[in-house]
């Protein structure tokens, strides 16, 4: 794991009143202690062989022993590299992201789409990132390189593309309302982006077990829907601090689906990616949008259709609903 920092995006969270996130635990190695509690006592009430092996991946993951967290991109850290110096220029970044010719070719289309309508059309990669900036060219490559490296499982490949998708939306409509919410966009782009990264590596698991076992052994879907549920949130902190992000981002990221627990230090922030993911669920899966994450946009004087709306119209642009609505190979669960 690399443990630079991706500085501009997640500064340090200035100190509050009442109990900290260092407190709560959620962005040390409290975290992984408890979590190594809860899959230890779940595996031992595991019945079946292939059960077994999942909870022994799970717990060899956290120890650094297993299926490894996402690390970032290189790429991205050599962007930001480039873009914290005092001295930063274009053709640096440039040369960065010329490293990935698919991303730099996908950028350049970012650059002609309907976000910046009515411009002439740019043909290069420098060009292109002149137009759309260097820290929203950070995001573009972070959030393609995301759905290249993190967002395949095999066996899992439907499944992991609806969650990219869901997560790109997340990360989108977070960026879009943090503004309104005195929060730096980047910082809330990246807590978007990686709020359900912790999902990826449970799936990652479970088609380990599928792999190790030469395909004799397939996690039940029950095992597999009732990790997700009850720990997708701590391993996506997991890897937030594998990131060495800022403690806001790893707490709003832990506390994503229960804002209202969040310690004072991180609640607007936990809030605010609460209202994008719910956002995200009513763009990629149709499910309305809840009363609490209504009156919070209301509250913001956003009318939800409005951020529905454009949330959807940025995820065609970055051809997120295209590319996941491929026809994918079957699951281990369903073989």
């Amino acid at each position: 794991m690399s443990a630079a920092r991706l500085a501009s995006i997640s500064s340090a969270a200035s100190a509050s009143t009442g109990q900290t996130a260092n407190e709560r635990g959620f962005y040390t190695g409290e975290n992984s202690k408890h979590l190594l509690e809860k899959v230890r006592s779940r595996a031992a009430t595991a019945a079946t062989q292939e059960d077994r092996m999942f909870y022994a991946g799970l717990l060899a993951s956290l120890q650094n022993k297993g299926v490894p967290l996402p690390a970032i991109p290189e790429v991205v850290l050599q962007i930001q590299r480039v873009i914290d110096a005092p001295d930063c220029q274009v053709d640096p970044l440039v040369r960065a992201i010329a490293t990935e010719p698919t991303v730099a070719t996908k950028l350049v289309g970012v650059a002609n789409s309907s976000i910046y309508g009515g411009m002439d059309p740019v043909s290069n990669l420098k060009r292109a990132v002149m137009r759309i900036g260097f820290r929203e060219a950070r995001n573009v490559v972070l959030s393609i390189l995301s759905r290249s490296k993190f967002f395949r499982v095999p066996g899992f490949e439907a499944e992991t593309a609806e969650l990219y998708e869901k997560t790109l939306a997340s990360a989108l409509a977070a960026q879009m309302l943090a503004t309104r919410m005195n929060i730096d966009p980047d910082k809330a782009f990246l807590a978007g982006l990686t709020h359900d990264l912790g999902s990826v590596v449970i799936l990652a698991i479970a088609a380990d077990v599928f792999r190790s076992s030469k395909g004799k052994l397939v996690v039940s879907r029950a095992t597999i829907d009732e990790a997700l549920e009850a720990w997708h949130a701590e391993m996506s902190t997991l890897v937030a601090n594998a990131w060495d992000v800022s403690r806001e981002i790893a707490g709003a990221v832990m506390y994503h689906h229960r804002p209202e627990e969040a310690p004072d230090e991180v609640k607007s922030l936990a809030q605010l990616l609460h209202m994008a993911d719910t956002i995200a669920c009513s763009v990629t899966e149709g499910i309305e949008v809840g009363e609490d994450a209504a009156g919070g946009l209301e509250a913001l004087d956003v009318r939800t259709e409005d951020i529905v709306a454009s949330t959807r119209d940025l995820l065609d642009t970055y051809g997120a609903v295209s590319s996941s609505k491929t026809q994918a190979a079957q699951r281990p669960a369903e073989r």
